[in-house]
């Protein structure tokens, strides 16, 4: 919201605020603001916010009558309760506070209690002329952040959302990350403060990154909105080969990641418009994060269908509060060194499902051909040796087995998901190649792991539509009865968890 129309300002009479964009959606690099909120996702949140607005695709059209252009309604669900602000920030990077605001000065919120700003009763947002892409930011806190004083976020004045500097902005970013503001006057990029402060005061850093969470997403205002034509993108992710030395290689990650992304290309079955794979030394855990949190959310929109699949290694580390566990995925530069460097390199659960909610509004797939058990010592035990270099997991190291009755997951990411649709996000589907309590295989007598197989082996061979489910009803006893079969007294059973988004996402068409 560069600039800001007031059109009425008698007391108690709804306020109409015109969200001003830049002259073209298609901006060539997004501005510094931009990226200084996007840099500031918390990797590791202890809870879960959402901020959503009121059009699906969210695209809003503007009129040459900016009484006629639409209006705009956001809403914001937080897990836990806390202070949220809320910002826009327009394509040439103006950034505005929409939240507090002189009509909503209370920025205390409570837990899984829905927060609407631009209610079209007491402040209309209207979105107006000139066009583009538009990021709305949400950042909850457990405390008020000093630096974001109510006098500096609220124009007192005036009934219109203020619009704030960029530096106050990077100076909330970085008091919720560090708990100290002032780090922000060093000019250093968002990532760089936080990763110095990481390294210097790792206890520090894990303890803020409990207290507060956060979410974005984009928003589009056009004169002539098009109904978009859907698209279908796919990231692959296959890593056999490690840094660390201490990781056992695999035999097939890598050629899974390949043959699934031939399988879905666009002269193939999945007719995926664009396909990318990642296998080995190109799935670094920067790398990852790059294509699923920028690439695939600049490429996609509400309503296209992306899938990503891996296939690899899993495991599980101890908590933050050393009371539970947290399960991950090895990326090639992960390490299994100590718990801290797990943590810090492993692709966690909580960080996946936060990358996740940036793709928010698409139809997303998620296949993972892991061992979702994580550390499977315990579970391996009475395998044979022979039998245990085809499992998909890893052990880290001083971690004890967590007893497999105790395990109330179904498979990586299903507590996450579910408490994402608990907040009303669009919940992602899953495909996973073991329960929580199993272990995954490679193939004995194969090139691919054993879920992959029997998936591109379906996929090809079916002669009509089908969704993930169809897929998972199409594999689940195959490669069960393989498993049995090859590898005597065990089991593997893939398991699906439902999706919300209707029509359901399609993995051939």
């Amino acid at each position: 919201m560069k600039r800001l129309n007031k059109l009425f300002t008698i007391a108690g009479i709804a306020v109409a605020v015109v969200l001003m964009g830049a002259a073209t959606v298609q901006a060539a690099k997004p501005p510094t603001s931009h990226k200084i909120f996007i840099e500031g996702t918390n990797q590791t949140p202890d809870w879960m916010i959402r901020v959503d607005v009121d059009h699906p695709d969210r695209v809003y059209k503007v009129d040459t009558d900016p009484k006629k252009s639409d209006v705009m309604k956001v809403t914001v669900v937080s897990e836990s309760d806390g202070y949220l602000y809320l910002f826009n920030v327009d394509p040439e990077g103006a950034i505005t506070c929409i939240f507090p605001n002189k009509i909503q000065p209370n920025n205390q919120i409570k837990a899984k209690q829905e927060v609407n700003v631009g209610d079209g009763k007491q402040l209309v947002l209207r979105v107006g002329a000139p066009t583009g892409k538009e990021l709305i930011k949400a950042i909850v806190t457990k405390e008020p952040l000093k630096s974001a004083d109510p006098d500096k976020l609220i124009d007192s004045n005036k009934p219109q959302p203020r619009e704030i500097s960029e530096d106050l902005a990077r100076h909330i970013i970085i008091e919720a990350i560090t708990g100290d503001a002032k780090l922000a006057d060093s000019g250093d990029t968002i990532e760089k403060i936080r990763d110095a402060f990481k390294d210097k005061h790792p206890a520090e850093f894990k303890k803020r990154s409990q207290e507060y969470a956060e979410h974005q997403i984009e928003i589009t205002s056009s004169n002539a909105p098009a109904k978009q034509v859907e698209k279908r993108v796919g990231l692959f992710i296959g890593v056999s080969d490690f840094m660390d030395k201490s990781i056992r290689p695999l035999k097939t990650a890598h050629k899974d990641a390949q043959a699934m992304a031939d399988i879905m290309k666009k002269e193939g079955p999945g007719q995926f418009d664009q396909t990318y794979v990642l296998t080995n030394k190109d799935a670094t855990l920067s790398n990852i994060k790059s294509y699923i949190c920028e690439k695939l959310v600049q490429e996609t929109h509400p309503g296209d269908t992306v899938m990503i699949f891996w296939s690899g290694h899993g495991g599980r580390c101890a908590s933050l509060d050393g009371k539970a566990f947290d399960q991950f995925l090895v990326p090639y530069d992960g390490s299994l060194d100590t718990n801290d460097s797990v943590r810090r390199t492993m692709l966690l659960d909580k960080t996946m499902a936060r990358w996740v909610q940036d793709l928010d509004g698409r139809k997303v797939m998620v296949v993972l051909d892991t061992c979702h058990s994580g550390g499977f010592g315990a579970l391996s035990k009475g395998l044979t040796e022979d039998y245990k270099k085809f499992i998909k997991g890893v052990d880290v190291k001083g971690n004890a087995d967590l007893p497999a009755d105790k395990w109330n997951q179904r498979h990586f990411l299903a507590d996450e998901m579910a408490r994402a649709k608990g907040i009303g996000q669009k919940d992602a589907a899953v495909l996973a190649s073991s329960t929580a309590k199993q272990v995954s295989f490679e193939c004995r007598d194969k090139e691919f792991s054993v879920m992959t197989y029997y998936i591109v082996d379906f996929v090809k061979n079916s002669k009509k539509a089908l969704t993930l489910e169809d897929v998972y009803n199409g594999v689940k006893d195959k490669v069960n009865d393989y498993v049995k079969d090859k590898f005597d007294g065990t089991e593997q059973t893939p398991v699906f968890s439902d999706q919300t988004v209707v029509p359901p996402a399609k993995v051939k068409p």
